[in-house]
């Protein structure tokens, strides 16, 4: 009988072959659906070939053996384990949710797992492109709990690949570039009680997009055409009840209840942000953004040809791809740069404005073919463009 095996337990220790993640997330799983049975986070323990948790308040106990989940004690009585159903068929039942609310439906091929306090995230050895995305899933509130967290994450420890530095000091620099991505802060307002005070582990490979960086200006280094680099990284993350989310030195805020977000300034101030983005795409697009622009500061940095000046504006239509869909006199895919020069002639901020669309690129401002954004283009060469084609008036 399962319940006098387990009462005479006086040291147990975290389960081995059988308490993997499947067993941890049906779990969890279990506490966040039916507290009324499962209150108060377990750590799961063993006696072979029972895998279990015991929540004291009532009584009961969930275990797990030969693929199979039963329950012991309150309505379920105390005279023997009650077979519930397979590990596989609720499985298919419960989806990809992990059961782990700091890490609900995550990213396939992630698994998350929790013990105590204490949550793990793994990409089981896999790299993924992690930019403008979410690992997981947060848990929402149903209703306002007045509770702020501040979520605090440092790296531990990266690997860069994709990559070949001759010169150390660009291979150091870019290295801590990206290592400082990954340092960042969250505050959550209306957190639910159960992810306060945790600690989040994560252990993943992901997919870098180096936008911001081209080759040919930077000296002392090879990247692949694909122009992308893989980052293998573990990180620590703190999660620690504050009074108030804006007095902290958070990146973002973002409300659990209502949904809302704010970002940090330069000025140390919080804008709110209308995307209601999900808090890790927050992250993921404040850090990256930040990303990109250092790269190209320093592909600045590491160039050893002159600037171009104006009167080199031709050139640098061609070697830029400008001319693949304009012309400077006639129309192609796109308008011709002497229309362009006459639609904005006189006005005040026309160098500016130009300069950001040739950069970040337009939708119907000339028609329903949009421009694209050039993101091997820097802000100094598209200054530099769009005063070539302003001066074709």
């Amino acid at each position: 009988m399962l319940i006098s095996v387990l009462s005479s337990l006086i040291i147990s220790s975290p389960g081995s072959a059988q308490n993997n993640a499947d067993i941890e997330n049906i779990f969890n799983w279990a506490e966040n659906n039916f507290a009324q049975f499962f209150p108060n986070h377990q750590m799961t323990l063993t006696v072979e070939p029972w895998h279990y948790r015991f929540y004291p308040s009532t009584g009961i106990y969930i275990g797990a053996r030969d693929e199979q989940i039963f329950v012991l004690g309150g309505p379920f009585g105390n005279n023997e384990p009650r077979f519930i159903i397979t590990v596989p068929d609720l499985l298919a039942q419960i989806g990809r949710d992990s059961g782990v609310p700091a890490c609900r439906n995550p990213v396939d091929g992630y698994t998350a797992t929790q013990n105590d306090h204490v949550v793990t995230i793994t990409s089981n050895g896999q790299c993924f492109s992690l930019i403008n995305r979410e690992i997981c899933e947060p848990q929402y509130s149903t209703a306002p709990t007045n509770i702020s967290v501040l979520s605090t994450t440092t790296l531990t420890s990266t690997k860069l690949s994709g990559i070949e530095f001759d010169n150390p000091t660009i291979a150091a620099t870019i290295q801590g570039i990206l290592s400082d991505a990954e340092n960042r802060t969250l505050c959550t307002l209306n957190t639910p009680s159960n992810l306060t005070n945790l600690v989040v582990h994560t252990d993943i490979c992901q997919s870098v997009r180096l936008s911001g960086l081209r080759a040919p200006d930077l000296l002392g280094i090879t990247i692949p055409r694909i122009r992308e680099a893989t980052q293998s990284l573990t990180t620590t993350t703190t999660k620690a009840v504050v009074a108030d989310c804006f007095s902290t030195d958070a990146e973002v805020i973002y409300d659990l209840f209502t949904r809302e977000s704010w970002i940090r300034q330069e000025d140390g101030s919080f804008t709110r942000n209308p995307s209601n983005a999900t808090p890790g795409r927050l992250i993921f697009q404040v850090n990256f953004e930040k990303l990109d622009a250092d790269l190209d500061a320093l592909s600045d940095q590491g160039t050893n040809t002159p600037t171009p000046t104006p009167q080199d504006g031709l050139a640098l239509t061609k070697n830029s791809g400008c001319l693949n869909c304009h012309n400077v006199d006639t129309r192609l895919v796109g308008p011709s740069l002497r229309d362009v020069a006459q639609a904005y002639a006189g006005r005040a901020d026309a160098l500016a404005y130009l300069s950001d669309k040739i950069q970040n690129g337009s939708n119907g401002v000339w028609g329903p073919v949009p421009m694209p954004p050039n993101a091997m283009v820097n802000a100094e060469n598209a200054r530099i463009l769009a005063e070539f084609i302003l001066s074709l008036e």
